[in-house]
């Protein structure tokens, strides 16, 4: 084998490398954001307490296709496009009394 050859086999192994690393480091974890983002959808019920990427917390009254209805305060409702909803907080099946035991745990008491 002449020395060329293997600079070119060098060359040729290296940029795989490169490639296997961009792949590792980018792709997988965008996959696994979308695969949570996905589950995080699938939470929002009628009942579901959410908070979407304005900052804006609200108790889910209707679902549609891509829209849900947010009731906001009293007799003040909005419609939001799903995908704005970063965060449930509390799922339409979640006991109130669950949540309110999960909210206290980590805090001190006194």
């Amino acid at each position: 084998m002449s020395t060329g050859t293997l600079t070119i086999i060098e060359y040729v192994l290296l940029f795989g490398v490169v490639i296997a690393v961009m792949i590792f480091t980018t792709i997988l974890p965008q996959r696994r954001r979308d695969r949570d983002t996905k589950a995080t959808l699938d939470k929002v019920r009628r009942g579901a307490r959410v908070v979407t990427s304005g900052g804006i917390h609200g108790m889910v009254t209707e679902v549609q296709d891509d829209i849900i209805v947010l009731r906001i305060a009293e007799k003040v409702e909005i419609r939001v496009a799903k995908s704005a909803v970063v965060h449930v907080v509390r799922s339409a099946d979640t006991e109130p009394a669950e949540a309110a035991e999960g909210g206290r745990k980590g805090r001190r008491q006194g």
